[in-house]
C-alpha cells in the first residue's frame, strides 16, 4: 500500500507525531518510520526527532495504514503514532495512552473530531 504524492495536488496541512517504545529494536523502527514518511512525503518539515510537517491530498486514515504498512512500527500499543489534519481537525492514532485527553487538549484550541 504504497502512498505517494503525484502531480501537483499537494492536499491539506498534516501533522505526524510519534512515540515509540524503547527496547533492542528501537533504531530499526524509528529508521523504518521515518523512511516510511520519506516515501510518503518527500517535502516535508523534520527538523524535530518526534513529528514531520507536510501536505498530502489522501485522508488520516490511508496515511496510517501507509504508515503501519511500509514501517515496522508497533501496532499493539507500545508505539504511538497520530497524524491530525491541521485544516480539518481530523485526527486518527494508535497507541495513544489517553485519547480522551488528546482531543480535550485539541478541543480546547479549536473543535476536533476523533475519528478513530
Amino acid at each position: 500500500m504504497a502512498i505517494r504524492q503525484k502531480g501537483p495536488k499537494m492536499g491539506s496541512t498534516k501533522l505526524l507525531q510519534f512515540r515509540l517504545d524503547f527496547d533492542a529494536y528501537y533504531d530499526a523502527r524509528w529508521q523504518s518510520l521515518n523512511d516510511a514518511i520519506a516515501e510518503i512525503a518527500p517535502n516535508r518539515w523534520d527538523e524535530s526527532t518526534a513529528s514531520f510537517l507536510f501536505q498530502h491530498p489522501n485522508t488520516v486514515f490511508e496515511l496510517l495504514d501507509a504508515v503501519k504498512f511500509q514501517s515496522s512500527i508497533y501496532v499493539d500499543g507500545r508505539d504511538m503514532v497520530m497524524i491530525m489534519d491541521l485544516e480539518s481537525h481530523e485526527v486518527v492514532q494508535i497507541g495513544v495512552k489517553n485519547p480522551a485527553l488528546l482531543m480535550g487538549v485539541i478541543a480546547a484550541g479549536r473543535t476536533g473530531r476523533q475519528v478513530a
